[in-house]
């Protein structure tokens, strides 16, 4: 009689394979689904809808909004007037350099534009009836503009950090700056025709207050206010920028004596007349190594 141990493994080993090809049947089934469903969503077109141009009407028909480009090929939006048609806003590209949003009047002219330039600077600029220049906000000011459409004013700060305020003439050029220095010292300077400075009003980099005149070369040809030393008074120069006169408090201490000086063109002083302290005044020449030559007697 034979053992039925080898008709029990040989069952087994049957329903192993069976449960073998069941998995292999069911795999190659998922991934032919996914394979399918891969393949049919390549194939499906995108969701894209191409124009020239879409147009916003009302329920009459009339036009109130176009999405399109304008007559220099320049993307946008634009929206129109219902009743006349015409131009009251656009938002878009402003040539090749900016894209802002603009505002109209009922005659189609620009009124303001908000807005950044390529280089990113921001602007916001107003236009008065006949489209001119009236008003510009930057990042880094404002400015006025005079009905000739020229820039007129400005307030802001510097590239260097500081804050001024310029006035222009009609050419263009400055006439007027108030701030503050790159040394944070306050001042004020009128410029002349050729945009140079001919009167500077302010504090000096010693920390003392001047007023100082200019003549067309730059050079100062006229000072008062307080020195370095404690001094206080005027002076007035030649052309080459060299001290003549001065007119003010003198010696050691500021207000040791008063009276005033006159220079030579190499700024040795050749006389002086003045007060000295229990003394009264006095009358002093000197030679060119400034050695007194002559004087009144003390009193």
């Amino acid at each position: 009689m034979q053992s039925a141990t080898p008709l029990t493994d040989l069952n087994e080993r049957l329903g192993k394979l069976e449960r073998q090809n069941r998995l292999f049947r069911i795999g190659g089934l998922v991934a032919l689904v996914i394979v399918g469903s891969l393949l049919l969503i390549a194939a499906r077109p995108q969701n894209t809808q191409q124009a020239e141009k879409f147009v916003l009407v009302d329920s009459s028909g009339r036009t109130t909004a176009v999405l399109g480009v304008d007559t220099d090929g320049h993307p946008g939006l634009s929206v129109k007037d219902p009743a006349t048609g015409n131009e009251r806003a656009w938002l878009g590209l402003w040539g090749t350099n900016e894209v802002s949003l603009g505002f109209f009047d009922k005659d189609q002219k620009e009124r303001s534009r908000i807005g950044i330039l390529t280089d990113g600077t921001m602007r916001l600029s107003i236009f008065d009836a006949a489209g001119k220049n009236k008003f510009w906000l930057g990042q880094s000011g404002i400015s006025f503009y005079g009905n000739d459409d020229k820039e007129r004013a400005w307030f802001g700060m510097h590239t260097n950090g500081q804050p001024g305020v310029s006035l222009y003439a009609s050419d263009m050029k400055q006439r007027v700056w108030m701030g503050v220095t790159d040394t944070d010292k306050p001042a004020v300077a009128i410029d002349g025709p050729t945009g140079k400075d001919v009167v500077w009003l302010g504090v000096y980099n010693n920390g003392r207050p001047g007023v100082s005149i200019y003549d067309n070369n730059e050079k100062e040809r006229a000072f008062m206010g307080i020195l370095s030393s404690g001094r206080s008074g005027m002076s007035v120069s030649d052309s080459s920028g060299t001290s003549r006169t001065w007119m003010g408090t003198f010696g050691p201490s500021a207000d040791n004596e008063s009276g005033v000086s006159f220079s030579d063109s190499n700024g040795k002083e050749r006389a002086w007349f003045g007060v000295t302290p229990g003394n009264g005044p006095r009358l002093v020449l000197f030679n060119a190594d400034r050695k007194e030559t002559w004087s009144t007697p003390t009193q």
